[in-house]
């Protein structure tokens, strides 16, 4: 398995990335979240997962280490495959899917695109207790809830910056001007780093 792919992006569609590392192109699949938090052009480093089966070698890619954990944790849940565990952290965060199902919220989970009620029920039965890790960032007082601040993070986690320099950079950002876009924020962020 690759544990990750670094590389130049050479085409971006919304939850698809083709990743050209050393005149290769990989096509990675990826969730939302990670798709928008990469640049157009540039390089970039995605975790990855490869699912093989007799008639299918597929590779998906992530921004972060939590939202590939999530995306294993999911699948050891019976009814849910690699693509719906896609789907899932394509219309979820980390964080509130594992606020979601930590709280034992089905109705959240319910209105998550192909989760049903039993699924919603057997994700809350078969991981709750286990997402811990996900509810709290390691060295920081207060959780992350503006989505801006976590997609910036992110792009920053991608580009290399390392988490806590990231953060003490986005956080100078949005004192200075709190409207900031995510661009923005992020340019910003690594001038100052």
């Amino acid at each position: 398995m690759y544990d990750y792919l670094r590389g130049t992006i050479a085409e971006k569609r919304p939850t698809q990335v083709v990743l050209d590392v050393g005149g290769m192109g990989f096509q990675i699949h990826a969730p939302l979240s990670t798709t928008q938090s990469l640049p157009d052009r540039g390089e970039v480093k995605l975790w990855t997962w490869m699912h093989v089966r007799e008639d299918i070698l597929r590779i998906y890619g992530f921004a972060s280490l939590d939202e590939r954990r999530l995306f294993c944790m999911l699948q050891q849940v019976s009814g849910i495959g690699p693509r719906l565990a896609n789907a899932i952290l394509s219309r979820a965060s980390v964080r509130d899917l594992a606020e979601a199902i930590s709280t034992g919220s089905t109705d959240f989970l319910k209105s998550l695109k192909g989760i049903g009620p039993k699924t919603a029920q057997r994700l809350v039965t078969e991981l709750q207790g286990g997402l811990d890790g996900f509810l709290s960032e390691p060295g920081l007082d207060t959780p992350i809830r503006h989505p801006a601040v976590r997609d910036a993070l992110q792009a920053l986690e991608v580009l290399g910056c390392p988490p806590k320099a990231a953060r003490q950079a986005v956080e100078r950002v949005l004192a200075a001007d709190p409207d900031v876009s995510v661009e923005d924020l992020v340019r910003q962020a690594l001038r100052s780093i």
